[in-house]
């Protein structure tokens, strides 16, 4: 008896001796206990999720960020969603900032492990694509955003995605530059590069949403010619 106590508290000390997070070891779980506990958590997050028990899902999920960002993309996407639900949800403008910065970190964590994570997707994401999700998210969701901020991250997108970005993003980047001639007219000739560059790739978004054969086609077609319609809005 005494010798089966040893093997099992020899077993027991190598598997905790053993247990790594997903952070520490560059795995997607971990190992030992630490995968596990990820497991466990990636499925207690998922099923509050399902039920739309956001706050439930926030506790499991940020476990899941933080000891395993190569788990899976979902911890990434809905993570947004969770955020974006405690956001919309709380009336306090401190607590709506700080679920904010997390969504912030959320992106750029998203970026750091981009290569790892396109893995595990079938149509790998791009750099371009996460920043204009982030710039975004940014403009709507964060209290009290800084214009010009969000006009440096947009002017990047724009320039590096051109007309592979999503139609909100070019509205959005129209928007904001417009909000910065407004409060500097220095910025006047830029303003009209920007619209020219912003109308050149909605245009150009607009001839693959016509063509497009997705479900979708009508809905989306409908969404982009809103969107050249508030470009030229907003120019106006």
């Amino acid at each position: 008896m005494r010798i089966k106590a040893l093997i099992a508290l020899v077993a027991f000390t190598s598997s905790v001796a053993m247990a790594q997070k997903g952070v520490e070891d560059g795995s997607r779980f971990g190992h030992g206990q630490d995968s596990i506990d990820c497991l466990n958590n990636l499925s207690l997050y998922s099923s509050y999720l399902k039920t739309k028990s956001y706050t439930d899902a926030y506790t499991y999920w940020k476990k899941v960020f933080a000891d395993a960002p190569v788990s899976q993309h979902g911890i990434y996407t809905n993570g947004v969603v969770i955020l974006k639900s405690l956001i919309a949800a709380s009336k306090d403008v401190a607590e709506r900032k700080v679920y904010a910065e997390e969504m912030m970190a959320v992106y750029d964590q998203q970026l750091q492990y981009l290569e790892q994570l396109n893995q595990l997707r079938k149509s790998p994401w791009t750099d371009f694509f996460v920043k204009g999700e982030k710039a975004h998210s940014y403009i709507t969701y964060y209290p009290g955003m800084d214009n010009d901020k969000a006009y440096e991250m947009l002017q990047e997108v724009v320039e590096s995605g051109k007309s592979n970005n999503q139609y909100y993003v070019i509205s959005d980047f129209m928007k904001v530059s417009q909000a910065k001639y407004k409060k500097d007219d220095a910025h006047r000739e830029q303003f009209i590069q920007d619209y020219l560059i912003s109308s050149e790739y909605i245009n150009a978004i607009a001839e693959k949403a016509n063509n497009s054969t997705s479900s979708q086609k009508e809905a989306l077609v409908k969404a982009v010619a809103n969107t050249k319609e508030n470009v030229d809005a907003y120019f106006i």
